[in-house]
């Protein structure tokens, strides 16, 4: 309703800022501020006027005003353009006197026209005032400063009735009485009477006793337009009768509205608008008064503070407007549908009126719904809160009117023309679209209709109708049996047909919804883990309570009512009656019809092979009573007759069209419109039950729930048995007591199957009865995302298993797979809790298993609490890769020490694929370190494993992505933040042994126990996942490493029977990546890492037990090399009894070859049959490598061959000569089992078979050992009465003569092709009363040995025999012909072999000396004395030898000038003295040498009767060798002494005979260049004879000195006793 001049907006704002009443007396600021004034005695806006200071006020005149100033501030202006228009003002200034005259004046727009005269001045000291009015009839002095400070006013006598103001049409405010006036000097003009003030408004007379005038700015009214500043404000103050005034207010002549009778300030304001246009309203603002509206209610609605503004204008009745604001707390009201809270709003009124007159034209109540609790029969209802309350539009609804719908109108401020005008802009308010409605007869006039989605609640006659446009949520209780549901209603509206609540649709055209809310339907609780119980090693996790849990969100069930139903009665019953609804789910919760499918071995997973349904006619499922049909279809004995219910000929007898149309296997989801079938949170409007916790599942679209609708009790009887017992008085009393009474079953609703009849069927067609999880709390949109594990915390089901379920059944985005629903054997939801138990199997094909890998459900809860809930995910055993599966089951268990049913959580595996088989090479060609054929795992699963968190190998961090937040949501302890599992199966903290069968390269069973590593389907697909698993895993020998226990392994195919086979002690496995091309391939391959394993050759012919650590090999290479070998070492130091005499080839095994048995060298080369001997024979851990007389590298004279193509025709042989033995194997077979069948004796046909193959059997091994080979080669073979083991090589030579060192040392070879044969035998017999022997033979025929350029050594063979039953035998056959030959400076020697023989050898001359430990070959030659006059040499001698070895040692040469036992003499006059010289060297330098020389002086006299002489020597002797010191280290060590001896001899007459010795020497030894030890020794002899008495006296001084860094310590400088002795002195 449009009101001119009338500002909506503002007036709304009225109850925004409540404030209390106006005053009608402002104060001279605010009066001063109301004229616009402000502080003009201290602004120079004013300079026109003119000033007089007289104290104590200052007196401004000028431009038509006179104003004076108190204090600084105005006190009294007199402006006559604040009057009505023509007004004048003449002032004069007199002394001591000013003299005003006011003509004209009247207040704007109100009939009270007046003229004010008087004069200012001062009296007996005092200012004085003396004023006349003439129309007042005052003629009055008062006291000029008291007229300003307003203490005084000016009255006047009683004056006669007037009229004060006609603001338009019927209205007229007028004094009818006599009444008194009083002015102030603010123009406040105050009429007082006896009730003589009348307001007339619409006819109606309102008398009061005081009309209060002020001059007013307008502009400061809000609920105006465009109000110019001159205006009149009137004020009635006390104003008794509002309330009468507001009762008259009518719709359509019925009065609504009750005010308390408490009086109020009515005010009108009279003025002109911008454009001169008169302008009156009347007003009152009681923001804190109470108001009270009777509507439609039982009870009318109180608002605690209203807005009354009526605008007059001429020509027509005034029109108002009413607004009303409810308080805070809100009020309760009711009706026949039930109570509503209504509280207000904060924007806009809560009541608003328009109206003209005391006639409401429109009238809106709009408050904020805050709560509904409706009348239900049949039930109580609880309070339903609105969380956002809605806006309700309450009206009345009368027939005899009409409405007209007009545009939505938004209120905005008029465009303002001026500056002045902008002013008084304002800010947008809310939009209100109002609804008029008036008389029929004027159909000019319009009203404003609600928006659509507001609510209403209408009346018309005795129907009562709320329309809440937006859902509607009610909650209903029926206590008997616990039925707690909220109803929220879409589309729907509520009237009362007759005395009860009724529901229909809102808008007839569209279904209406209504959304069936439950009590939280599950309890997520903390699961602890249990093991296998081990009493040593207990690991169960301990129960602490109370448990941490999460309860589930509402659960919601959605139908729909469909569009044109009528509705239905607001009672429980029909409430609970569903059979008039249809469920509303989402499509992506839809079904087809169901294939029957073949299950795969196992149990675990559901094939996907279908058999096409029967087409059998079920004819009476044509009948009315569809559910007992179907029963009797599904009770048939006949399978295919209950498959055939499943056709959809027969389903459309039973459904409903449209829903058998969605089942057909052709349906298209997809095609759906406006449906998005990304996975993520379900639609508010459809169905969602959360259970289990945090995930949302839905039935599917031929589901619905069935219950029972009214209460049903039964009367029970119960009855206990008691103990008799016996009272003080010997009674015996009742042995039965017993309870009688009501009882009532919990209401629950269960999943069925809705038939076209509208009912529910409980047992039929069960095959459709399934639920998908379309969405859970921590699920994320992408399937392939990583989800944490055991989040929130351990329970049956954490955030991993929802978010893997949620795409398994309802992710229809993913290419090639088809989402996979749940079967449901119960479904039933209570208020309590829901029961659940359903069991599914998942086939999830390839490559979305790789993600989706939970292969089984199963889930039991009862009342919502977990019974039993398993989960299987599928995954790999690593490193074998047999698909097997974790299977998590919590179960409910009782707990003795906590007295409480809990949750216990288990897991265990279970071997899904028994047997896997390995291909040779990956797909890329390259060969698989791995000697098995295939693995069988013996067990079907394990006992309860430890807690696989605990023994995880890589973590695997959840996807980043928004975290969402639960209240409530606990973070397990301890977690990891792992999303996949992979981890060692542990049982009691120790691997679990998995009981393995390997199948070797040549068929061979092995049997073994090690423990597997558990990884989950995407770890074991996705490269760089498994890359970390193996990376964790190799090097972990705890779990790697497996003990074979001697049991015999190929690891290579044979070449001949035994070839690749080796007693082995461990193997160790491991994984590596394999390069499968396809995404669903598993992307790791098990390997061989390492295996220690027996070479029976080398530890039979080294006489020691050791494993050797072997590698595999690709064998496809020409020297069929199969394994790397590390660790084992062919050592023949240990004794050349053992291992063949001169010769030592020693040799690190380096390779297994099937045609050369273990050998040395370079891998690559002994692949492609390059022998290079040095390479070959290179000893491990510092050993001699093989030489000749210990000092001839054996692999110096050999050169490097390359064999290929030389064992081709005997690879050839071999082969033929197996496949026939393998022949003749199998013809046997097939002859046992003929016999057997048949009965037939064909025993001699068998026998000459195995003849045949015991010959074909010599044959091949002939064909080994006739071949010589030229690489060393062990091979072992069996007779029937004994082990072989054999080591054998003929090498090739290198062209003759062979440098061994450069101008030094040479071999000559005769016959460089077969100059040596080494064979050793072992040979060990199987009866155990035989002894082991070993046998060794070595021959080196037709060679020498040339020492350049000294002498050559010529041998037609040396040959060495050794065993271990007989002794070493060492034959050396000189050249006869030329045994030794003398070179270069030596070569003088060669003249002395005529007179030698060569059988024989004189003392003098060349010789050669042969002994078990070597050859030697030299000569000694003695050279004639020398004398030159008194000097004379003699005993002079030379010597030269070579000592050739055969225990290894080196070789040596020696040189002698004279020896130790035969010194070369000297003699010169009476000096003296002698020497030698001695040398011995090996190819590596000086071994040893030693020399001597003494030289002195003798003297004699006899003079007859005395006789003595007296001699005086002395000399060195110094010799330097190689020794070993304690670290075993060779150093060099020199000894040097030197020494002085002076002998004396006397006698007389003979007689008498005295002699005396001294002898004094210094040795010092100096190992390593230092000196280590030096001593000195003095001896002194005297010897007496006198006679036949003889006496000796001899002396010795020694001592001795300790070398550098040899001082001595504490110990040896002082003596025990010493030492206790000092520690006693200081005893105390």
């Amino acid at each position: 309703m449009k009101i001119p001049h009338f500002n909506l907006n503002g007036a709304r704002n009225m109850l925004s800022t409540p404030t209390n009443a106006p005053a009608p007396s402002p104060s001279r600021r605010k009066f001063v501020k109301t004229l616009g004034l402000g502080a003009v005695a201290i602004t120079p806006a004013v300079n026109s006027l003119k000033s007089v200071t007289l104290e104590p006020f200052t007196i401004q005149s000028g431009d038509n005003r006179l104003q004076v100033l108190r204090h600084g501030m105005a006190a009294w202006e007199i402006a006559p353009e604040r009057f009505a228009p023509g007004a004048h003002l003449a002032v004069r200034q007199l002394e001591n006197e000013w003299r005003f005259s006011l003509e004209k004046a009247s207040y704007p727009e109100t009939l009270f026209l007046f003229s004010f005269s008087g004069r200012i001045f001062r009296e007996e000291g005092a200012w004085q005032l003396e004023a006349r009015i003439p129309e007042l009839q005052i003629h009055s002095k008062i006291d000029f400063l008291d007229w300003l400070d307003g203490i005084q006013s000016l009255t006047s006598p009683l004056l006669p009735s007037r009229e004060i103001c006609r603001p338009g049409e019927g209205g007229l405010l007028q004094m009818t009485g006599p009444f008194h006036c009083r002015l102030d000097a603010q123009w406040l003009l105050t009429m007082e009477s006896d009730r003589q003030a009348e307001l007339e408004y619409c006819g109606n007379h309102f008398h009061t006793s005081t009309i209060v005038l002020q001059l007013h700015n307008g502009r400061s009214l809000r609920f105006i337009h465009s109000v110019s500043e001159n205006g009149t404000l009137i004020t009635l103050p006390g104003f008794p009768h509002w309330n009468s005034f507001t009762e008259k207010l009518s719709q359509n002549g019925h009065s609504g509205f009750t005010a308390d009778h408490a009086p109020v300030d009515l005010q009108l304001f009279t003025g002109v608008t911008s454009r001169q246009r008169p302008v009156a309203v009347l007003w009152t603002h009681q923001p804190t008064r109470p108001l009270a509206l009777q509507t439609a209610f039982r009870d009318p609605v109180n608002f605690a503070g209203y807005f009354f503004g009526a605008l007059f204008a001429a020509g027509r009745q005034p029109q108002f407007y009413l607004s009303a604001r409810l308080g805070e707390e809100g009020q309760w009201v009711s009706n026949e549908l039930g109570a509503f809270r209504l509280a207000g709003t904060s924007s806009l009124p809560d009541l608003e009126a328009f109206g003209t007159g005391f006639s409401i034209d429109e009238e809106i109540l709009e408050p904020r719904l805050h709560a509904f609790q409706p009348v239900i029969g049949e039930a109580q209802t609880l309070v339903s809160v609105f969380q956002d309350p809605p806006r309700v539009r309450i009206q009345t609804q009368q027939p005899v009117k009409r409405t007209v719908t007009t545009p939505t109108r938004t209120i905005k401020q008029p465009e303002k023309s001026s500056a002045t005008e902008q002013k008084q802009e304002e800010p947008p308010q809310p939009q209100r679209n109002t609804r008029t409605t008036v008389p029929a007869e004027t159909p000019s006039s319009t009203r404003q209709e609600p928006v659509r989605d507001q609510s209403r609640i209408e009346v018309e006659f005795d129907q009562i109708r709320f329309r809440p446009k937006q859902a509607l949520s009610i909650r209903v209780l029926r206590p008997e049996d616990l039925i707690w549901l909220e109803f929220e209603f879409h589309n729907f509206s509520f009237s009362n047909r007759g005395q009860s609540a009724y529901l229909e649709l809102e808008n007839p055209k569209d279904p209406g919804v209504i959304v069936v809310s439950f009590p939280t339907q599950h309890t997520l609780e903390q699961a602890f883990f249990e093991t296998t119980n081990i009493p040593s090693d207990p690991t169960n996790e301990p129960v602490n309570l109370p448990a941490k849990h999460l309860r589930a969100h509402k659960s919601r069930l959605v139908y729909e009512l469909e569009a044109g139903h009528p509705g239905f009665p607001l009672i429980l019953t029909e409430l609970l009656d569903w059979k008039k609804f249809k469920l509303r789910v989402h499509p992506r919760a839809w079904i087809k019809i169901p294939q029957p499918g073949k299950i795969k071995p196992g149990g675990f997973t559901l094939g996907t092979t279908r058999t096409t349904l029967p087409r059998e006619t079920i004819s009476y499922l044509d009948s009315s009573s569809k559910d007992y049909s179907l029963r009797m279809a599904q009770s048939s004995k006949n399978r295919a007759g209950q498959l055939a219910l499943y056709n959809e000929t027969q389903l459309q007898k039973v459904l409903a069209p449209e829903a058998v149309a969605s089942l057909r296997p052709s349906f298209d989801i997809g095609s759906l419109r406006r449906v998005d079938l990304k996975v993520g949170p379900i639609p508010p409007l459809s169905t969602s039950i959360e259970a289990p916790a945090l995930m949302y599942i839905s039935p599917n679209q031929v589901n619905d729930f069935y219950h029972r609708v009214e209460t049903s009790f039964r009367n029970v009887e119960e009855q206990r048995e008691t103990t008799q017992v016996l009272s003080s008085q010997l009674r015996v009393l009742d042995p039965l007591a017993s309870s009688k009474g009501e009882i009532i079953e919990l209401w629950h609703t269960a999943l069925g199957i809705k038939l076209n009849n509208r009912q529910t069927s409980a047992l039929s067609l069960q095959a459709l009865k399934t639920i998908r999880a379309l969405w859970a709390f921590d699920a994320k949109e992408d399937y392939k995302a990583d989800v944490e594990r055991n989040q929130p915390f351990m329970a049956s089901l954490d955030a991993n298993n929802r978010h893997k379920l949620v795409h398994t059944t309802s992710n229809y985005q993913i290419s090639g797979f088809t989402p996979f629903p749940v079967p449901v054997k119960k479904l039933m939801l209570t208020t309590l809790g829901a029961y659940l138990d359903w069991h599914a199997f998942f086939d999830v094909p390839a490559p979305a298993d790789t993600w989706l890998n939970i292969i089984e459900w199963e889930h039991l809860a009862t009342l919502g609490r977990d019974h039993y809930v398993k989960v299987v995910e599928e995954g790999y055993l690593f490193p074998f890769g047999h698909r097997a599966a974790v299977v998590k089951v919590t179960e409910r268990k009782f707990h003795r020490e906590t007295r409480a049913a809990v949750n216990r959580q288990r897991m265990f595996i279970v071997v899904l694929e028994k047997e896997v088989w390995y291909d040779r090479n990956d797909p890329k060609g390259d060969f698989i370190r791995f000697p098995f054929q295939s693995v069988r795992i013996e067990n079907d699963y394990t006992p309860n494993i430890d807690n696989p968190a605990n023994s995880t190998l890589i973590t695997v961090p959840p996807s980043s992505g928004k975290l969402q937040v639960r209240p409530l949501q606990m973070r397990a302890a301890g977690s990891s933040g792992n999303s996949a599992y992979n981890f060692y199966i542990n049982v009691g903290g120790k691997g679990f042994p998995f009981d393995l069968t390997l199948t070797d390269k040549e068929g061979q069973e092995q049997v073994v126990r090690m423990p597997l590593v558990f990884v989950e389907t995407r770890i074991g697909r996705l490269p760089a996942l498994a890359q970390q698993v193996i990376d964790q895993y190799n090097p972990n020998k705890t779990y790697n490493e497996t003990a074979f226990s001697g049991q015999e392994v190929a690891y290579s195919e044979y070449l001949v029977d035994g070839d690749t086979a080796f007693e082995t002690e461990t193997l160790t496995f491991g994984g590596q990546l394999y390069p499968a091309s396809d995404e669903a391939d598993l992307k790791f391959h098990p390997v061989m890492q390492s295996a220690k394993v027996y070479i029976r050759q080398v530890d039979e012919l080294t006489g020691v037990r050791k494993p050797a650590t072997i590698q595999l090999e690709d064998d496809n290479n020409p020297g069929h090399v199969f394994a790397s070998v590390a660790g084992a070492v062919v050592d023949f130091t240990g004794g050349s009894d053992k291992s063949g005499g001169f010769l030592s080839p020693n040799m690190g095994i380096n390779a297994l070859s099937k045609l050369q048995g273990p050998v040395g060298g370079k891998i690559n080369d002994l692949k492609n049959l390059v022998f290079k001997p040095l390479e070959f024979f290179e000893a491990l851990d510092n050993l001699p490598v093989a030489k000749i007389f210990g000092v001839i590298n054996l692999f110096d004279l050999l050169g490097n061959l390359d064999l290929k193509g030389s064992f081709d025709e005997l690879i050839n042989q071999v082969k033929t000569l197996r496949k026939e033995i393998e022949n003749l194997k199998n013809e046997i077979l097939f002859l046992e089992n003929q016999a057997k069948e048949s009965g037939e004796n064909l025993q001699n046909q068998i026998d000459q078979l195995r003849e045949t193959i015991t010959g074909k059997v010599t044959d091949l091994m002939n064909t080994l050992n006739s071949s010589t080979p030229k690489i060393p080669n062990f091979k072992t073979w069996f007779t029937e009465s004994a082990f072989y083991a054999e080591y054998k090589w003929q090498p090739d030579f290198k062209e003759s003569p062979i440098e061994v060192i450069p101008d030094l040392l040479a071999v000559k070879v005769a016959n460089p092709k077969n100059a040596l044969t080494i064979t050793t035998t072992f040979e060990k017999p199987f009866d155990s009363s035989k002894t082991a022997a070993l046998k060794g033979k070595a021959r080196f025929e037709k060679f020498g040995i040339d020492i350049v350029p000294l002498l050559a050594v010529n041998f037609n063979y040396m040959e060495f025999r050794s065993g271990s039953a007989e002794k070493t035998d060492i034959k050396v056959d000189i050249d006869a012909a030329n045994p030794i030959e003398f070179k270069g400076v030596l070569s003088f020697v060669n003249n002395l072999q005529s007179i030698i023989p060569s059988t024989g050898f004189s003392e003098d001359g060349p010789y050669i000396d042969i002994k078990p430990t070597g050859v030697t070959a030299g000569f000694d030659i003695s050279v004639p004395n020398v004398e030159v006059g008194i000097c004379m040499i003699s005993n002079i001698s030379l010597g030269a030898s070579v000592t050739l070895p055969f225990t290894g040692a080196p070789l040596t040469l020696g040189f002698n000038f004279c020896r130790r036992e035969n010194p070369f003499l000297l003699t010169v006059s009476c000096f003296g003295g002698g020497g030698y010289f001695m040398m011995i060297t090996t190819l590596h330098g000086i071994q040893s040498l030693e020399a001597a020389f003494e030289f002195g002086a003798a003297m004699s006299l006899n003079v007859g009767v005395a006789s003595g002489g007296v001699s005086v020597m002395g000399g060195f002797y110094f010799k330097i060798e190689k020794v070993e010191n304690d670290k075993g280290e060779m150093v060099e060590q020199a000894t040097l002494t030197g020494y002085l001896r002076i002998n004396g001899h006397l006698s007389i007459l003979g007689l008498i005979k005295v002699s005396l010795e001294f002898y004094l020497a210094l040795t010092a030894v100096i190992t390593d260049g230092k000196v280590s030890k030096m001593e000195g020794v003095a001896t002194l002899k005297v010897k007496v004879e006198v006679l036949f008495f003889s006496k000796t006296v001899s002396v010795t001084v020694r001592r001795e000195l300790a070398g550098a860094d040899a001082d001595p310590t504490f110990r040896e400088m002082i003596e025990p006793e010493d030492w206790q002795e000092y520690c006693l002195a200081f005893a105390s």
